[in-house]
């Protein structure tokens, strides 16, 4: 059950590559985020990104974004968060929204192997207009023996409130541990916008540094 799982996601994570499309970008992603622990299963996150576009020459969006997440147990989690978005356009000018999410995490461990979903219901507005999406995550992570290098392999789709997916991402990234306490994640993404009638592919390298108090 569990290789069969594996296996869609590496097909999943590879077709992309042979998708059809009529324009695509590159961008890069940077963040840093902290994280403390406030009970004995309450963990608070807060993190600040900023995103680059048009070949990772000129700044589509910075975000900073605060989390908590309840470990209910070894499997099941809760998370409950705020994001405040500032996105750019071309000449600089800026336009923000406002989101805030609910995220239900179910998750398993066999052997080496942890397997995860993430549920996330999104609500995200600007000054007139509310968007709501429903996200889903899938991920594969892999502890290598006697090391700290960790390969993760994962496919997201968003669904809208027009009952049809309008995004999907596929992600292969590697964490690695710095120090005791620092973290650092490399991944490449490929996100692909899907319409009726094309396909926009986005290319994305994301780097992130994560800090344990």
């Amino acid at each position: 059950m569990r290789k069969n799982q594996y296996n869609i996601l590496v097909f999943l994570l590879l077709s992309v590559y042979t998708a059809s499309a009529q324009d695509y970008d590159f961008q890069l992603w940077t963040s840093l985020s902290t994280k403390d622990r406030i009970t004995y299963k309450t963990d608070v996150y807060v993190k600040h990104a900023l995103r680059f576009r048009e070949n990772a020459s000129l700044l589509d969006k910075s975000f900073s974004e605060i989390k908590v997440k309840y470990k209910y147990n070894k499997n099941f989690s809760l998370g409950f968060g705020f994001r405040d978005i500032n996105v750019f356009d071309a000449s600089f000018s800026r336009n923000q929204y406002s989101r805030h999410f609910i995220d239900v995490y179910l998750r398993e461990k066999e052997n080496r192997f942890i397997f995860s979903v993430r549920n996330r219901f999104q609500n995200q507005r600007d000054f007139k207009n509310y968007n709501r999406v429903f996200r889903q995550k899938f991920s594969v992570n892999y502890n290598i023996r006697k090391t700290k290098f960790d390969p993760t392999i994962a496919f997201e789709y968003f669904y809208t409130e027009q009952k049809k997916i309008d995004k999907l991402r596929y992600t292969l990234s590697f964490s690695h541990s710095l120090l005791d306490d620092l973290d650092i994640d490399l991944s490449y993404r490929i996100q692909q916008l899907l319409s009726e009638s094309y396909a926009n592919l986005i290319f994305i390298f994301d780097c992130k540094l994560s800090y344990r108090f």
